[in-house]
């Protein structure tokens, strides 16, 4: 999750900053799923795909 949080800093290519950005949501949902919180997972899991999409979608 850290490296994939400095990727996203620090990288020049768009598209490395977005995939980055997604696996960084995706491991904080993967730690909320291992305290045992579905409910703040399932939010943090949508959240991320709207954000990550409209970052995708967004014009240069």
């Amino acid at each position: 999750m850290i490296y994939a949080t400095i990727i996203t800093v620090f990288t020049k290519s768009r598209i490395t900053a977005i995939v980055s950005m997604g696996v960084v949501g995706l491991s904080v949902a993967l730690v909320f799923l291992f305290y045992s919180a579905p409910d703040v997972v399932i939010t943090q899991f949508l959240v991320d795909t709207l954000i990550v999409s409209k970052q995708y979608l967004k014009p240069v």
